[in-house]
């Protein structure tokens, strides 16, 4: 097998609220077999999360460097290497999937671009909040009505900006959840089993980002899993769930390159298969825009994906025209 790469980096302008100024870099990546067979991975690196750089990753895939997800990566890149070969779409039925709108900061969202999200059918939106939670408490309020006379449920996204007491003064004064407006509370603080349980025998829908493949899969007060495609393999990770059933699934990524963001599809699809009306509306559209030539003809309508009939995860005209460099070192695998 041979490895091949294409990279890249920038930093993001300071008009995206989410990561204004933050570094980022990645690789496209090709594996190609002894008969001139290829498959692809995109590995998308975000100093804000503590990604290790795409150069230094690449330089993982010499001699023993392998990590959990250099081996995810190669999982991937075998995968649509098989996909490709047997001529298969992993890609087909991609528009069945529902997905939110991505608010990065509620406070520069009026009502006029909400109401023009719900001309595009938009009917949740994902807020991440914690910049300033006492301006973004008094938007939500002030919305109160709007998100009701829409039908409109929210995801609240803290990233665990709570302490426990924190959040439970802060939800007891604000009482969203008996206002029908919230579909869930995502990471509110760091996970602690008898205050999660608590809050969800008062009626809050909580929901867990799992970050890591190797960490306890821990299920008490928690009823939406939160699932990056980018950072586990999501069904080795739902094999080791006991009673699936009891749950929501919900995928989301970073991944802001067209390739990248059809990984992330392929596997919310393969999960689909599993957990069927399991798998919640998800968060898989682009939320950035990267250099031109990254980003394809990745196409929308409303909450949906719209990906042209392929093999594997698809882009393969554009991927025959990029510039690959050969991995330089033995690929361990």
């Amino acid at each position: 097998m041979k490895l091949s790469y294409y990279f890249y980096e920038s930093t993001y302008d300071n008009k995206v609220n989410r990561f204004a100024n933050a570094d980022f870099s990645g690789l496209l990546l090709k594996l190609t077999n002894e008969q001139g067979q290829s498959g692809y991975a995109n590995y998308h690196a975000l100093s804000a999360f503590g990604d290790p750089p795409a150069k230094e990753f690449l330089q993982g895939f010499k001699n023993d460097g392998l990590t959990v997800r250099h081996h995810l990566i190669l999982q991937y890149l075998q995968q649509d290497l098989q996909n490709r070969i047997h001529s298969t779409d992993a890609l087909a039925g991609a528009f069945q999937i529902e997905n939110h709108k991505l608010i990065t900061d509620p406070l520069s969202c009026d009502k006029s671009k909400m109401e023009e999200l719900l001309q595009n059918n938009f009917r949740i939106f994902k807020l991440k909040m914690g910049r300033d939670l006492t301006k973004e408490s008094l938007w939500l309020t002030r919305h109160i009505e709007f998100f009701k006379a829409n039908k409109i449920l929210l995801r609240l996204d803290f990233n665990e900006c709570f302490k426990i007491d924190e959040f439970e003064k802060w939800q007891k004064e604000l009482q969203l959840h008996k206002q029908a407006i919230i579909d869930y509370y995502e990471d509110p603080c760091p996970y602690e089993e008898s205050a999660w349980q608590k809050w969800q025998l008062q009626g809050l829908a909580l929901a867990k980002d799992v970050r890591f493949s190797t960490e306890p899969i821990l299920t008490k007060g928690i009823e939406v899993f939160v699932l990056k495609p980018a950072l586990l393999n999501i069904i080795e990770w739902l094999k080791k769930l006991e009673n699936p059933k009891k749950y929501r699934f919900v995928v989301t990524h970073y991944m802001d390159t067209a390739l990248g963001v059809a990984q992330a599809t392929a596997s919310a699809l393969k999960l689909k298969f599993f957990v069927k009306e399991g798998l919640g509306v998800c968060g898989l559209l682009p939320a950035n825009q990267l250099p031109k030539n990254l980003q394809w003809d990745l196409q929308t309508r409303g909450p949906h994906l719209l990906f042209k009939d392929d093999m594997g995860i698809g882009f393969t005209e554009e991927l025959n025209q990029i510039a690959w460099t050969s991995f330089d070192g033995k690929l361990a695998m």
